[in-house]
């Protein structure tokens, strides 16, 4: 049985080869397809070089980005849509008769910079929050985070613990904003989980903030040290208030869908040292 298998798996490999050399059945169509494909792709890039320079090279670089990122393919999409979006209005999408309302422009805030109050910036349908707009003309610049954010990776002295188990929604970083047509900074992760859900503390820390705002609707920010927050959006209700001790693995909430949000989710920062960094560092099962 173990020859037969050898043997059939050498007679398919040698078929295959022949195949690629056009000896096989309806090889040669198969090449002469391929070198025609092959001459449009290298022509059409040649005519976009040479028609909008600025335009190719943007396109290179972004395409090349976000490969050496190994984004998926819906990432690397909304690569090109931003590049349409920015020559042509449009965004991915849009017809140009639609408007889609904007949610606001400014930044979650960080301990100790001069960011925006809690809560004041643009968020995303699909429960897909904390989000940072960027003005197209510094799109070029968008591979690198934005002053108040960073994708460098970092470790914690303390294990933290997952507040909340469940699909990631939207990650940390750059992504094209559904409604407003507009490149965004995202500063957490959406984790969706059902409404309801216990919602625990990360780490032992204090209550720095415990509100409302428009965008994150109920949400809770926790002191850990001078250099270390975590930030909880989107709770149905809070346990806690400002100033209130807190252990690790407490409950603080329940996840929920106030604020800006089409579905019940956790939308939640670690920022460091005056920075929001990705919380998949210290989350790898995210």
């Amino acid at each position: 049985m173990e020859d037969f298998r050898n043997r059939s798996y050498a007679f398919r490999e040698g078929r295959s080869r022949r195949d690629e050399r056009g000896e096989g059945p309806g090889g040669g169509f198969v090449t002469l397809v391929q070198i025609v494909l092959a001459a449009l792709l290298v022509g059409s890039a040649f005519l976009l070089k040479t028609a909008n320079p600025e335009w190719y090279e943007r396109l290179r670089q972004d395409y090349a980005a976000a490969i050496t990122r190994e984004e998926s393919l819906e990432e690397a999409k909304d690569v090109l849509f931003q590049i349409y979006g920015g020559i042509t209005g449009k965004g991915a999408g849009e017809s140009g008769s639609s408007s889609a309302p904007d949610g606001g422009s400014s930044a979650t805030p960080l301990p100790g910079s001069s960011s925006a109050a809690p809560g004041e910036a643009v968020e995303t349908m699909g429960g897909q929050g904390g989000m940072q707009e960027v003005p197209y003309d510094d799109y070029d610049k968008t591979m690198t985070p934005p002053e108040n954010a960073s994708y460098e990776p970092y470790t914690l002295t303390v294990t933290p613990q997952l507040p909340v188990s469940g699909r990631v929604t939207s990650p940390f970083g750059y992504r094209w904003h559904p409604i407003t047509k507009k490149l965004d900074f995202h500063t957490g992760v959406d984790i969706a989980a059902a409404k309801g859900t216990k919602i625990a503390a990360a780490l032992s820390g204090t209550v720095a903030e415990a509100g409302q705002s428009r965008v994150y609707g109920n949400y809770i920010l926790l002191r850990h040290s001078d250099d270390l927050y975590t930030f909880y959006g989107h709770c149905d209700s809070l346990q806690v208030e400002a100033g209130t001790v807190v252990r690790q693995g407490e409950t603080i909430g329940y996840v929920g869908s106030t604020g800006l949000s089409t579905g019940p989710h956790l939308h939640l920062e670690i920022r460091l040292r005056g920075k929001q960094v990705d919380p998949r560092w210290v989350f790898p099962q995210l």
